[in-house]
């Protein structure tokens, strides 16, 4: 995930040594003013285990998809997943895992990871099967290729305006930089930070696998699910309190359940199409104002 923006350079205390910490912007991004991190970046190593990360990613985001209407691309998750399981690999082979192949392997796992959304398998061919027409395998898998190399071709006549020239902020490429540069990070404190990063990370994977099992049990009824548990933690805090709202709102209109099922889906969708309709025309409306 390469992004350019016009965030300040480096903190001064940021070394410039092949092993030195490395700011935002050292960590592979590309943000505007920074210099260009060393070390090694397109390996096998790296490009593997994001491939491996994104098959988790694909498959988890396919259930969470199907099952919220809402999926992660997992940028985080594969940066913390790819340094936890090849940094110490690097270390005892005598060749550091680098900010460069990090940010290679969150990229691949994000790009296989959100395969299940580009290729309309949340939301489209779902659709075409509760209407009774099945789209064969061979159909989707000719579908998702055509969409994967279209959306390459897209992003890249878009990356400089909207993220060069606009500089629009990116947060989630930001955090998976700052991220990055946390992780690789050679003194002492900033190191100790990373390993209670992974720490947590260990912890939710722990809590998030016992309430699956648990949620076998006559108890699933009591218990908090775990990917709407997950989904709370990783959104910004307006957008959990809307869908509580929606959620609540819901709760009372069930109720009077003939005139719920007449109306609450309807404008469910509604509000869904309406929002990204009116976001598609302000942002071309946005981006042919600033060209003329």
């Amino acid at each position: 995930m390469s992004a350019s923006s016009g965030h300040p350079a480096a903190p001064p205390e940021v070394a410039a040594g092949p092993e030195a910490p490395v700011s935002v912007a050292a960590a592979g991004m590309g943000l505007a003013g920074a210099p260009a991190p060393a070390g090694r970046e397109w390996t096998a190593r790296s490009l593997g285990m994001g491939l491996l990360i994104g098959v988790v990613l694909a498959v988890t985001n396919l259930y969470m998809g199907l099952k919220t209407g809402m999926w992660d691309s997992g940028s985080i998750a594969a940066t913390v997943l790819g340094f936890s399981a090849l940094a110490p690999y690097g270390r005892r082979r005598g060749v550091p895992y680098t900010p460069l192949e990090n940010n290679l392997t969150q990229t691949a796992a994000a790009a296989v990871g959100a395969m299940p959304a580009s290729a309309g398998l949340l939301a489209a061919i779902p659709a075409l099967a509760l209407l009774g027409t099945g789209v064969p395998g061979w159909g989707i898998a000719v579908w998702g290729l055509v969409l994967g190399v279209v959306g390459v071709l897209v992003a890249g006549l878009l990356r400089r305006r909207l993220l060069e020239q606009e500089a629009l902020p990116f947060p989630t490429g930001i955090a998976t930089a700052e991220l990055i540069s946390t992780l690789h990070a050679a003194t002492p404190s900033e190191a100790q930070g990373s390993r209670t990063g992974r720490g947590r990370t260990l912890v939710g994977f722990t809590v998030g696998a016992l309430s699956t099992l648990a949620a076998r049990s006559r108890a699933a009824r009591w218990l908090p699910s775990p990917v709407a548990m997950g989904i709370g933690f990783i959104t910004p805090a307006y957008f959990a309190v809307t869908l509580c709202l929606g959620a609540g709102m819901v709760m009372l209109a069930r109720k009077w359940p003939k005139s719920t099922d007449a109306h609450v889906s309807s404008l469910g969708a509604g509000a869904l199409v309406g929002e990204s309709l009116m976001g598609l025309l302000v942002a071309a409306t946005t981006v042919l104002s600033r060209s003329a």
